[in-house]
């Protein structure tokens, strides 16, 4: 009997007969695997896109070596890049990161040069005056996986755009959103990957402080408003040592407000 492919969920895929009485039973084929729902499909596919990034088997290759991008912008010298590829063949780091740790290059030479390599327009998120909310069609499993931020989606037009912080992470991603969202055009930019992060913890508190909410409170309703209280709370400038724990029936919130010791207890309704 054939299961859904989403190992997380495994109900079996109904017969012909019951999904004539039932459509909705039908479920999805993608790649060849049967999927009981498009939620399951989209789970299954984020799950498989970042155990693809951990194993780095999915590499984008260019056209051109960053070596060569560097020499040819006149950056490095023939000697310096002869000293780095050497101490990469024995560490199997990657070349940029050689360079800047040999103080050969800059932060900003490097981010030049992966952005011609790659053919990828660079932006100083640093110097954006405005930053929307993140959409929740972008999962932020990605987000966090890949260290990206959707600048702007447009739902109107179809199209996003999102700035990478690894160029090398440039196929997979392509790979991802034409599988997750066939009908939008995205667009990718390099930015700096510490701006990026920095942008994501601004965003998503849980990130920061990495915490998971419990799965009792993860109902749409709850979940949002443990986020937004989160949100405001950190943001503020004298709030300092931001912490939280989530008890057996309550959410117990503690920190810093000026001079002020602040305890928050937030319990579900009823208790």
């Amino acid at each position: 009997m054939t299961k859904c492919a989403n190992k997380k969920c495994g109900k079996e895929k109904p017969n012909f007969i019951k999904t004539i009485f039932s459509p909705s039973l039908k479920g999805i084929e993608k790649n060849g695997n049967w999927f009981c729902s498009e939620e399951c499909f989209k789970e299954w596919l984020i799950d498989e896109t970042i155990n693809k990034h951990h194993s780095r088997e999915y590499i984008s290759e260019s056209r051109m070596k960053l070596g060569m991008v560097l020499l040819d912008k006149g950056v490095i010298t023939p000697m310096q890049l002869q000293i780095a590829l050497k101490e990469q063949s024995q560490t199997g780091k990657k070349i940029g990161y050689i360079l800047l740790k040999n103080g050969y290059i800059n932060e900003q030479e490097l981010l030049s040069a992966l952005s011609k390599q790659y053919g990828l327009s660079f932006i100083n998120v640093e110097n954006l005056k405005e930053v929307n909310i993140p959409d929740k069609i972008i999962p932020k499993e990605v987000i966090f996986e890949f260290n990206i931020f959707p600048l702007i989606v447009n739902h109107k037009d179809k199209f996003i755009n999102i700035v990478i912080s690894d160029p090398t992470d440039l196929r997979l991603l392509i790979s991802f959103f034409n599988e997750l969202l066939p009908e939008y055009k995205i667009t990718f930019f390099l930015g700096n990957p510490d701006h990026i992060e920095k942008l994501i913890s601004e965003f998503f508190p849980e990130k920061r402080f990495d915490f998971a909410i419990p799965d009792e409170y993860k109902s749409i309703d709850v979940e949002n408003k443990i986020m937004e209280i989160i949100n405001f709370i950190s943001k503020k400038k004298d709030v300092k040592n931001f912490s939280f724990n989530f008890l057996d029936e309550s959410l117990w919130l503690k920190f810093d407000w000026g001079k002020v010791g602040c305890d928050f207890y937030f319990t579900k309704k009823g208790k």
